[in-house]
């Protein structure tokens, strides 16, 4: 199991978990701590410019693009987009549910065209040349990755049906639902990205 730990622990340490926390984690949470009516277009206007100034920092300092604030600039404002057109606040959750859908389908897509976006999103944090090349030839590698891109969209989708289901109905707790299903999921499948592979990959190892 060596050979699968040690690959696990440069993949584990290679991921950025400060791009992701400052790109991602704490604009969304800015934006779904806001989305209470008064409080929206503040909040989403926050989270935009803090996004910006992420990735303006670190590639003006390092000379490194922070693809996580990129997706957290773009889910973002495919959720505010429609609110800004309709000039209408409740429109958010529904958008919040078309951007699940999209995000799901291009999980999906990645893997049909057979570069699952996961695996993209890893692989650019430079994880893949810490990686034993036992690993990289073997089919697990891959195999690993379309697993975890499948379990992105299937999560995306079903979140996506609860929120249309939430929003179409004026459930109270759509609102609720959206603030404790937006980046508690993300952080929970960002350990499970990390973490699927340790068990997955070790696989290789064993007699």
């Amino acid at each position: 199991m060596e050979s699968g730990q040690s690959s696990w622990d440069a993949f584990k340490n290679s991921v950025s978990w400060r791009d992701i926390t400052l790109g991602f984690v704490i604009p969304k949470m800015i934006f779904y701590i806001s989305m209470n009516k008064p409080w929206l277009s503040t909040g989403a206007s926050v989270s935009i410019f803090w996004c910006i100034c992420v990735f303006a920092i670190g590639y003006l300092r390092l000379k490194k693009i922070n693809f996580w604030a990129l997706l957290g600039l773009l889910m973002i404002l495919i959720q505010m987009i429609p609110v800004i057109i309709k000039n209408d606040p409740n429109m958010n959750f529904i958008a919040s549910a078309v951007d699940s859908i999209l995000f799901g389908a291009i999980c999906l897509g990645s893997i049909i065209i057979g570069k699952p976006v996961i695996q993209m999103f890893a692989e650019k944090t430079g994880a893949k040349k810490y990686i034993p090349e036992i690993i990289l030839n073997s089919p697990y590698y891959n195999k690993a990755w379309v697993i975890v891109t499948v379990v992105w969209a299937v999560v995306y989708f079903a979140e996506s049906a609860i929120q249309l289901f939430l929003a179409l109905n004026n459930y109270r707790s759509v609102l609720a639902f959206d603030v404790f299903s937006g980046w508690p999921t993300m952080v929970l499948l960002i350990f499970f990205t990390i973490q699927f592979p340790k068990l997955y990959w070790g696989r290789i190892s064993r007699p």
